[in-house]
């Protein structure tokens, strides 16, 4: 499947601008070294769930990755998913490797960090990998959020 990419750089006129946080208190920190028990993810939704009962959920928003941590759980399905590989804008081919690498962090004491357009996520003894999505080039309603090693 061809696609492109969902998140394009924002560009700043200054360093000031381009580091300035205005949240003074970070949800990350709640879930910082957290046993990740389970994940549901439906392509373009995926929610984490961790053995102290708090959720992170992350999709693909408006040209940034969307985030929550939250105490109430969050009902996702499971859509069968039956794209295993995209195509990028540059004819480069990438398998689709979400499911694996969570699959590697369940049961793990994993962490989260985020910036303006997306969110990094990494276990001990792991990769550290990043969030991003791609679209459909045919059809932009379809998104499938991805991690890339960071």
């Amino acid at each position: 499947m061809k696609v492109d990419f969902g998140i394009q750089p924002i560009v700043y006129r200054t360093f000031a601008d381009a580091v300035h946080d205005p949240r003074s208190e970070r949800p990350e920190q709640r879930i910082k070294g957290e046993i990740l028990d389970r994940y549901a993810c439906d392509g373009s939704t995926l929610v984490c769930e961790f053995r102290n009962g708090l959720n992170l959920t992350v999709s693909c928003g408006d040209n940034r990755v969307d985030w929550r941590v939250g105490e109430a759980k969050a009902e996702i399905g499971t859509a069968k998913i039956e794209v295993t590989e995209f195509e990028l804008p540059s004819g480069t081919r990438a398998d689709w490797v979400l499911t694996h690498i969570l699959d590697d962090l369940v049961g793990k004491k994993v962490a989260i960090s985020s910036s303006e357009q997306t969110l990094f996520i990494f276990a001990k003894d792991s990769p550290e990998y990043m969030f991003d999505f791609y679209v459909d080039s045919r059809d932009s309603s379809l998104r499938y959020l991805v991690l890339n090693e960071s």
